[in-house]
């Protein structure tokens, strides 16, 4: 399994580097720690070689800081399994979105983990949308982790579930993540008025109760929430019950600011994991 986890350096970073080293050690994967910049403008009478040089010069010292990044967590003797992950450093000068989204098609990551930071001051909300876009255009899992998120065992996992059919590899992953961390795995159907299912969705639900929930035993439930606000809804379910992670299909555009998603991004201070609808299982 490999991560990709893109940093700014922040403090936000540094709380959701917190969250990729404990799934990593988990994963027994590998994290790529990335870091995009803006080279500065160099001057116009310099010839090609000196502005080469220039430039990668640039580059070493944006690669060494982002290095020094996670050696900066050994200084601080914090309680990281550092020594028992494999690191990969890599930097790239450009707009930080698109290299995020170059960097993650190109080199088959499986999983984004990177932090967020909901609306408030024109660059927190700057860090959202990036967060948003990266969502919106990934075909891989992405873990956004709220500024305001500490890093604690994972004791329960909630997943949203609406028994479609493209939910199954999802729910596989979070059940792999359920038994690695031993969680108790809560399915979050959320109604605003009584359900009228179709046949498939009476078998997928079918499915998820009687067969997928069987090997997790008595660490998972199904929960069937009713109310016309779907955010508050799922706010006070997440609260009552201390849920630590909170997982998500994407499944309309987050261009929409009403979204259950965007909203969920925007504001919760639980880490949230959101797969693209057409989502394939890790290898």
């Amino acid at each position: 399994m490999k991560i990709l986890f893109p940093t700014d350096f922040s403090k936000n970073a540094c709380n959701a580097f917190q969250f990729a080293c404990h799934l990593a050690k988990k994963f027994k994967a590998e994290i790529c720690v990335f870091h995009s910049y803006q080279a500065p403008i160099m001057e116009t009478n310099i010839t090609m070689d000196q502005l080469t040089h220039s430039l990668k010069q640039v580059e070493v010292a944006q690669l060494n800081k982002t290095k020094e990044f996670v050696n900066d967590f050994n200084v601080r003797a914090t309680a990281l399994p550092l020594d028992q992950i494999k690191f990969d450093f890599q930097v790239m000068n450009g707009d930080v979105v698109e290299n995020i989204v170059q960097i993650s098609n190109n080199q088959n990551f499986d999983l984004i983990i990177m932090g967020t930071q909901g609306e408030g001051n024109s660059e927190t909300k700057k860090m959202g949308s990036i967060t948003s876009y990266i969502i919106e255009t990934n075909t891989i899992p992405v873990l956004a982790v709220p500024e305001n998120a500490n890093y604690q065992k994972l004791e329960k996992i909630a997943f949203t579930e609406d028994f479609d059919s493209d939910d199954n590899t999802a729910l596989k992953m979070v059940k792999d993540i359920s038994k690695l961390f031993n969680s108790h795995l809560a399915i979050v159907h959320i109604a605003e008025t009584k359900d009228n299912f179709n046949h498939l969705r009476s078998k997928n639900h079918y499915n998820i109760k009687y067969q997928e929930m069987r090997e997790l035993k008595e660490q998972a439930s199904i929960e069937i929430l009713h109310g016309h606000d779907k955010v508050n809804t799922l706010d006070e379910f997440i609260e009552e019950e201390k849920i630590d992670l909170l997982a998500m299909v994407r499944r309309n555009s987050l261009a929409n600011s009403n979204g259950l998603i965007h909203k969920m991004l925007m504001h919760t201070d639980t880490p949230l994991l959101v797969f693209p609808k057409a989502f394939n299982q890790i290898g």
